[in-house]
């Protein structure tokens, strides 16, 4: 049974309370790291914004959100903490050609500690370029890198460090196949987002860059 005939009122005012917090946050955000007026009128940021409403739904639908998002403060995650809503990156259920956002679960600590994007590679390419970089020897200035460093690199033994590398497990956070057109459609036209005939027209010349 597809997910969406089993859409009721409750899920929908979560949605609804969902998106306003994520609004909240987006701007907090900007406004936390000093985003310029440039940036900040970039057209990706305004099509971001515009479709954190279609996040949202998803977000409820997948189930990927705590139960009462209205009770859980800016300074605490919104998502679900149960790993089985969300698909392993180096499962069967994934693949090499899955870009989009990605998260890493701390498995010994029990939650999320990072999130990232990829658009160019899969999730996977992504994956192995992090643990590349965990495993450098030479002091780095990257906070990830610094706090998860691989189990047999001598910069594990530091007392800031969170954990190891090998104990991250990576999931998909919103996927999408790269050769899908899913993302360069409107949703009224069998894609998932909210775009304008201006938005389509750019996110193409985005892709032929």
């Amino acid at each position: 049974m597809p997910m969406y005939d089993n859409i009721d009122e409750a899920l929908k005012s979560k949605a609804d309370s969902l998106v306003k917090i994520l609004r909240q946050r987006m701007q907090q955000l900007m406004n936390s790291r000093n985003v310029d007026k440039n940036r900040r009128e970039h057209w990706v940021i305004r099509v971001a914004y515009k479709n954190l409403a279609v996040v949202a739904a998803y977000m409820v639908l997948l189930d990927h959100v705590k139960h009462d998002v209205l009770r859980v403060d800016e300074t605490i995650s919104l998502l679900s903490i149960n790993t089985n809503n969300f698909v392993d990156c180096n499962s069967n259920q994934s693949n090499n050609s899955h870009i989009g956002a990605y998260l890493y679960w701390d498995t010994n600590l029990d939650q999320f500690i990072r999130s990232g994007k990829v658009s160019a590679k899969g999730f996977r390419d992504r994956h192995e370029e992090h643990k590349k970089a965990a495993a450098k020897h030479a002091h780095t200035d990257n906070k990830f890198y610094t706090l998860y460093p691989t189990r047999d690199n001598p910069r594990s033994k530091s007392k800031i460090t969170k954990g190891a590398f090998e104990s991250l497990v990576q999931f998909e956070a919103a996927a999408f196949d790269k050769t899908s057109t899913c993302v360069d459609k409107d949703c009224h036209e069998g894609g998932v987002m909210i775009l304008s005939n201006d938005d389509k027209e750019k996110n193409q010349i985005q892709h032929e860059i």
